[in-house]
């Protein structure tokens, strides 16, 4: 049983991944066949020099897909093709490098979805754009084992014109800015869109809201979580800090070193130069800026208000919660794998659908006045979390001041702070400024 496949190091793609990979194709080209005993974890480490770990979660998750069946005291065993029962396979292409976090969450939800209604799943990721064109050689050996269909994410010309090749039908899932109408062969059989409209909306209208005149855009020279258009509408002054892509940028780290570079580049004249709002269409991008923010003393939304693009569960961390327009990705790949069920069966002719983020109001956004005195700011005293009051705080500094206490530097500059962030507060307790 042994050099049924080979791992590749160097790929990108985790050990468990392609080992799990390697199994599939093997079961399902008949090189392991129904009864066969499947190798135990030490047979795995053996055989690719891998620790029991990542074989035992190779043993799990092919048995979580049916792929194969514990005996008591005897091993594990392939299930025969005819048990299995599975109805069709579906293969998802992920054309937007294998560092991207949402396609890993994406790809998750269709395959728990859709093994559990009887399709067998199997991913393929392709190299980001900035490494060049992509070798399709590893996806037209995958598509010669016939899937029903594929699921492309951010579809590359390469990608397309291989499936088309192939005679597999298709469905396009991308953030571009229309539907991918696909090519006259009639293989395509609908598109996912992703519209930031919605959430672009109920944004701007929360700036017009709150009285924001004018903001900063940071992102990517190509963006479509763009605000631009829409904010100008509301005649809302905006200026823009584009940050070009490079291949480095297939790595988090980049990313975020990057967003922390260009506050930097804002900071340099010091915080008078902040506009009303920083609107970042990237979280990565976020997730550096905060760290910059933060080395400066930026306080969330004393000093400027705060908005980013955000994946859930991989949203910016900060001891506020940030507003921002948030993907669901799991979500919905439960709503896409879904449709891919409902197509695969008949019940629709071809996918036709946009799926939206949701803009969520958090406390890096609230105005001094919205906050009134009701929302708690948290202190973090010898590991513990102690809650304020707003105006309990407002007021106990201002008594401590008039008393002649002693006060840090930061205090004798009309601030107090803790180890998470600092406020700033003007006016005495009863709203006179103080003598």
């Amino acid at each position: 049983m042994k050099n049924l496949f080979q791992i590749d190091r160097l790929q990108t793609k985790s050990l468990t991944k392609q080992i799990c990979d390697g199994y599939r194709s093997a079961i399902a080209e008949g090189r392991l066949k129904g009864g066969d005993r499947f190798p135990t974890c030490r047979e795995i480490c053996d055989e690719f020099g891998v620790s029991m770990i990542v074989s035992a979660a190779v043993v799990r998750q092919l048995g979580r897909e049916g792929l194969i069946r514990s005996r008591p005291h005897s091993g594990s065993f392939v299930v025969p093709k005819e048990s299995t029962a599975w109805r069709d396979t579906v293969l998802f292409v992920n054309s937007g490098g294998t560092f991207s976090a949402y396609a890993g969450v994406l790809s998750a939800a269709l395959r728990e979805n859709l093994v559990r209604s009887g399709f067998l799943f199997e991913s393929i990721e392709m190299p980001s754009r900035f490494i060049g064109k992509a070798d399709v050689a590893r996806l037209s050996a995958t598509l010669a084992k016939r899937p029903k269909l594929a699921v492309l994410l951010h579809a590359r010309p390469e990608v397309i014109a291989a499936v088309e090749k192939a005679g597999i039908e298709y469905v396009a899932v991308d953030d571009g800015a229309k539907p991918y109408a696909g090519k006259v062969s009639g293989l395509c059989r609908g598109s996912v869109f992703s519209d930031y409209s919605s959430a672009i909306s109920n944004f701007v209208e929360h700036c017009k809201s709150a009285g924001v005149e004018n903001v900063l855009e940071i992102g990517f020279e190509k963006d479509y979580a763009s605000a631009v258009t829409a904010l100008r509408r509301a005649k809302i002054k905006v200026s823009t800090l584009r940050i070009r892509e490079t291949p480095e940028f297939c790595h988090y780290g980049h990313v975020q070193r990057a967003g922390l570079a260009a506050v930097e580049k804002l900071l340099l004249t010091g915080k008078g130069a902040l506009p009303d709002l920083v609107y970042f269409t990237d979280d990565y991008l976020a997730s550096g800026a905060l760290i910059s923010f933060a080395r400066h003393g930026v306080s969330f939304p004393d000093d400027v208000r705060f908005v980013s693009l955000a994946t859930k569960g991989f949203e910016p961390v900060w001891w506020q919660e940030v507003t921002r327009l948030e993907w669901d990705w799991f979500a919905q790949g439960e709503n896409i794998a879904r449709l891919i069920k409902d197509l695969l069966e008949s019940r629709i002719e071809r996918i036709d659908a946009t799926i939206s983020p949701e803009y969520i109001k958090g406390e890096t956004f609230l105005t001094a006045c919205a906050r009134g005195g009701t929302l708690p700011y948290a202190e973090v005293v010898h590991g513990a979390l102690r809650e304020y009051d707003w105006t309990d705080l407002r007021n106990a500094f201002c008594k401590k001041k008039k008393q002649g206490g002693k006060k840090s530097e930061l205090e004798k500059n009309g601030r107090t702070s803790s180890s998470c962030a600092c406020v700033a507060w003007r006016g005495g307790a009863d709203g006179r400024d103080d003598e």
